[in-house]
């Protein structure tokens, strides 16, 4: 049904896209969606729609129960609010995004959501947060991962790092364990 709603938002069906989207039991699917419908809201030039919509997919997230999927959901809806131009709401979302993050206990699902948070952070052009995101990530191969998604996002953005910036990208560099090869 998740899917559904966002192919309605996608069409510019907003009616149909919430009423299908409040028949979503699963709360996961359902925050999802109610993020998506808001970002089509956003794109069209409703951000107070957009905005309101959010907050509902806010609530929505917080009764997930499982660390990783409220995380995950948490961050999409940051990036939203981000596309709204709500961007310190965004920076919130993403700080309780990490917190939330820093409970899963399986390293394999951490880091690719901690990873997902710093691309956030980037295409908010919170570029100081996303490093300082990077740099909690192990094992390297995760944190290069990172890195990466943070260049894109800063190319995208066409701004040169700040001197605090390249202090802390030089940090991780320094600090980062080499990869191992799975043959050595």
């Amino acid at each position: 049904m998740a899917e559904i709603a966002g192919k309605y938002a996608e069409a510019g069906q907003f009616a149909q896209a919430l009423e299908t989207a409040k028949t979503i039991e699963n709360a996961i699917y359902k925050a999802r969606a109610l993020a998506k419908i808001a970002g089509k809201y956003a794109e069209a030039g409703q951000k107070e729609k957009a905005v309101q919509l959010l907050s509902q997919a806010i609530e929505t997230a917080k009764t997930i129960e499982d660390a990783n999927y409220k995380a995950r959901a948490l961050t999409e809806i940051a990036g939203k609010y981000a596309e709204a131009g709500q961007k310190e709401k965004a920076v919130q979302l993403l700080s309780q995004a990490i917190e939330t993050a820093k409970t899963i206990e399986r390293i394999y699902i951490k880091f690719p959501v901690l990873i997902e948070v710093a691309g956030k952070y980037a295409e908010a052009g919170q570029f100081t947060q996303a490093l300082e995101t990077a740099k909690t990530i192990e094992p390297s191969i995760y944190k290069a991962r990172a890195l990466a998604e943070i260049a894109v996002k800063h190319a995208e953005a066409g701004q040169e790092l700040s001197d605090k910036d390249m202090a802390i990208l030089r940090d991780i560099v320094q600090t980062a364990q080499p990869m191992s090869l799975f043959w050595e």
